[in-house]
């Protein structure tokens, strides 16, 4: 089986490829994008319109990710992103 493991942060989005073998992961890709909304989050509490720049960088690995095929797809937001990340997340399903 073939998995995809995404975690959306706010100064990075990365996307983990690997195959279960005999109950152990291989790496197959690993993809990373820098958002780097991290700042603004510290300062404000929110990312406001940036939230535009964390759904590029999903797309992004997640587009790559794709090329590779896998079965399954996990999502996680780290915290303390979690709490605006998966509203990120929720909303842009279609890019993944």
């Amino acid at each position: 089986m073939r998995l995809a493991a995404v975690d959306i942060g706010s100064n990075t989005v990365h996307v983990l490829v690997a195959d279960v073998v005999r109950n152990k992961l291989v790496d197959v890709a690993h993809y990373v994008e820098m958002p780097e909304l991290g700042p603004r989050v510290a300062r404000t509490g929110s990312i406001g319109t940036k939230g535009r720049i964390a759904i590029r960088a999903l797309r992004s690995v997640m587009a790559q990710a794709r090329k590779h095929g896998y079965d399954t797809l996990i999502a996680a937001a780290t915290s303390p992103e979690s709490s605006w990340a998966g509203g990120v997340f929720s909303r842009s399903r279609a890019a993944c």
